[in-house]
């Protein structure tokens, strides 16, 4: 609109003018794209599905986070029936689509991976985060004004050595998760085949990399996933969904609904302290949606575990999964309105609250908690919240 207008585009807008397609000069090599979270399903759970389609001439690619790859030829199937990813003819357009399909998408639930590079004696020194046991990884050379090149394909380990030729370098690498699981869906068919279609566990990753960058005479560079919706308090880096928190030195403040997560899963053993947190209700506020949630094992909104605190003083540790909301413990802080000096650990099995030194909650689940994000659950009738301190140990 703003092309037909002969207005500029602000730098922020995403996208390009359709202009010239709908005059019939549309560039046949650009590559088209489309993306939606798919909603949870009987294949991950309660987790999110990302999911992203790039579609250049007749090939038309489709990424399923933790999920085998899908690619279909529409010159000769317009219907898209006959998935031919697995074709090795095809091995070259899976690989550019695929990397075209990831190279810019920015998901702060799913942060990019994190590379690194150095220049030693003639020689450049390539390594990246894993994306999993079992998983290989294709290296991308991406020179200015010119089409990336895949330097290195299959690799099973996480990190490259290539010469230095003395220009600046530019990488990225692309990663494939291992794929091990067979898919059933509750009605017991195999829409995807016989054959293993998921990775043994969900991928919180992304995978692909940033641009690593290393300038002529530059020794080293590294490139780490910068949040959109993010802050690091108490050396702890968080992202948010929801209502923006006012962030100060140390604390950060608002109102509901939103949920500030870790920007990464926890796994293992956690312990992590709150020097106050402080909940005002809303006007007419009378449910669990005017509490303040301390969460962990997040695997997203229909799937975690909490301690909700209101603000007279409440305590209630559940466990939610869809619809259902499991009540496991019950509590009272010594105070009402917030609490202070707050310490949730998880160990093992167990998970333990305490309270200025004194447990208040303690539970023991049968099987292990598994890894996810911890954090805070605003309710959307939350008046004011003010959270200070907060860090993992």
């Amino acid at each position: 609109m703003l092309d037909l207008a002969g207005l500029d585009a602000p730098l922020e807008a995403e996208g390009v003018s359709l202009v010239s397609a709908c005059l019939g000069k549309a560039d046949p090599d650009r590559i088209l794209f489309s993306e939606f979270y798919q909603s949870p399903s009987a294949a991950w759970g309660h987790r999110m599905h990302p999911t992203r389609m790039a579609q250049w001439r007749n090939f038309k690619y489709i990424y399923t986070h933790g999920m085998r790859d899908q690619l279909f030829d529409r010159g000769s199937d317009p219907d898209e029936l006959d998935d031919v990813a697995d074709e090795p003819g095809r091995a070259e357009v899976l690989a550019k689509l695929r990397h075209a399909c990831l190279r810019d998408w920015e998901l702060d639930a799913h942060p990019q991976l994190s590379m690194r590079g150095c220049r030693k004696d003639g020689r450049i020194s390539l390594s990246w985060e894993s994306v999993g046991a079992g998983a290989n990884y294709t290296v991308w050379r991406e020179p200015v004004g010119r089409e990336p090149v895949a330097v290195a394909a299959g690799l099973g380990r996480t990190d490259l050595d290539l010469p230095d030729d003395g220009g600046p370098h530019r990488y990225r690498v692309v990663g494939s998760p291992a794929l091990v699981r067979t898919f059933t869906d509750p009605n017991g068919g195999r829409r995807y085949g016989e054959g293993a279609v998921l990775a043994e566990d969900y991928p919180s990753v992304l995978p692909v990399s940033g641009l690593l960058v290393i300038d002529p005479g530059q020794e080293s560079a590294e490139v780490d996933y910068q949040p959109w919706h993010g802050f690091v308090l108490g050396g702890q880096e968080w992202i948010y969904e929801g209502m923006p928190p006012v962030v100060s030195e140390d604390s950060f403040a608002g109102s509901g609904p939103v949920a500030i997560l870790s920007s990464r899963p926890h796994v293992g053993n956690l312990r992590f302290e709150i020097k106050s947190l402080e909940v005002e209700p809303g006007e007419g506020a009378e449910s669990d949606e005017s509490a303040v949630t301390l969460v962990f094992a997040w695997l997203s909104q229909s799937a975690y575990c909490g301690v909700s605190v209101d603000a007279g003083g409440g305590l209630e540790l559940f466990r939610r999964e869809g619809s259902m909301r499991e009540i496991l413990g019950q509590g009272r802080l010594l105070r009402s309105g917030g609490a202070r000096n707050l310490s949730l650990s998880l160990k093992g099995k167990t998970f333990d609250l305490s309270h200025g030194g004194r447990s208040l909650i303690r539970w023991t689940c049968l099987e292990s908690v598994p890894p996810g994000r911890f954090g805070f659950n605003v309710g959307l009738q939350v008046g004011n919240y003010r959270v200070a301190g907060g860090r993992r140990l």
